[in-house]
């Protein structure tokens, strides 16, 4: 318990320089607009947005992760399921958009990239911000992991960053 207990304090104090560092770029930086993509099909199930973790959906877990975060101007759901703009109604926060994908770009061997460049150019013009992308197959991935991600790739003057986030599942088997 107090190795684990150390280790969180070691990860927030670190958090809370990388965060304090970046704090000066950030306005430089803006828009930083958060994109949850979800597809109808293609996934391992049909809508996988609907699927439930702890009775809450997981196109909900990937916005409510989103909307924690101060850093965000925009959260952006797209889908090529217009369904999914009425589920964006039952949240409340003005950054909180839809963008319709074509369903052509949401098939397995079609990059993401051409939704980004789209939704980049209706909502940061002249290319200065950032994309960040939240995938709802990643529900463990906290807020705090994702802004992170944003304060090593500005503290880096990076291109690109991944969050990573250790998730640990104890199974119990019986012995028999």
């Amino acid at each position: 318990s107090n190795l684990t207990n150390k280790s969180q304090r070691i990860l927030s104090a670190k958090r809370r320089i990388k965060s304090d560092s970046i704090q000066s770029k950030i306005e430089d930086s803006r828009p930083i607009i958060g994109v949850i993509p979800t597809r109808k099909n293609y996934d391992f199930i049909p809508d996988l947005w609907k699927a439930k973790i702890n009775g809450r959906r997981l196109l909900d877990i990937g916005i409510q992760k989103c909307m924690e975060s101060q850093y965000f101007d925009k959260i952006i759901v797209a889908s090529d399921n217009p369904e999914v703009k009425s589920e964006l109604e039952r949240h409340e926060d003005e950054r909180l958009s839809f963008f319709a994908r074509d369903t052509k770009e949401t098939i397995r061997s079609c990059s993401i990239a051409k939704t980004l460049e789209q939704i980049s150019s209706l909502h940061d013009s002249k290319l200065q911000g950032v994309t960040m992308l939240s995938y709802i197959h990643t529900p463990f991935v906290t807020t705090e992991t994702m802004e992170e991600a944003l304060f090593t790739l500005l503290l880096n003057d990076s291109d690109s960053a991944f969050g990573l986030e250790k998730f640990c599942i104890n199974l119990l088997v019986p012995f028999m």
